[in-house]
């Protein structure tokens, strides 16, 4: 549902033929900065976003989805969630799965700063993000799935904040049964790695 909610996003801002200034920083200010959006757009966002059964976030992204169809004039999809499509892992590249954890590193770090600052709707956006790459690699590669939306509590970030982090450490575990993550201690050992 959040991947949804992104992906309306981009479709409202493109209708009003302009784009996401600064990436997910500002992606709300941008959003309210618009001149067009659908009726009750942010209402279901931030509802869907501090919803604490599956059925109040549904709920939310059907009206959403509602919304943003007639908005585009569109034909209105309705949710269900997804089913688990069958997928034959492939053999993972070694320098493909450190370059990907390289890639997410930034985005453990920002959900951290997130929940500490109590920013919750960025946590719910950042993680949303985190979620779906990480899913992509889990399928790509057969590992088992690493869910941390499940305890996502807008009033309380704590437990999403740990349970990030045991995913970041699932994660590394994962990749370096194939090969070891580099770490530098400092930006000198990063430069000199690269020669």
């Amino acid at each position: 549902a959040g991947a949804a909610f992104l992906r309306l996003a981009d479709a409202i801002v493109l209708a009003n033929g302009t784009y996401f200034h600064q990436g997910l920083k500002r992606h709300f200010e941008n959003l309210a900065d618009l001149p067009r959006i659908p009726a009750g757009f942010h209402g279901n966002y931030t509802a869907a976003i501090r919803a604490k059964t599956p059925e109040e976030l549904l709920d939310r992204l059907q009206s959403a989805l509602d919304a943003t169809a007639r908005f585009l004039d569109a034909p209105i999809p309705k949710t269900n969630p997804s089913t688990d499509e069958r997928h034959t892992p492939s053999t993972p590249d070694p320098d493909e799965l450190v370059s990907f954890y390289e890639e997410l590193l930034s985005s453990f770090n920002k959900i951290r700063v997130n929940a500490e600052q109590g920013e919750w709707r960025m946590a719910f956006v950042n993680g949303v993000n985190l979620a779906r790459e990480i899913d992509g690699v889990c399928r790509e590669f057969g590992f088992p799935p690493l869910m941390f939306l499940d305890v996502y509590d807008p009033d309380d970030l704590t437990a999403f904040r740990k349970r990030v982090e045991i995913v970041d450490k699932e994660l590394t575990a994962l990749i370096e049964r194939y090969k070891p993550i580099p770490r530098h201690l400092d930006f000198d050992s990063f430069l000199h790695s690269l020669r």
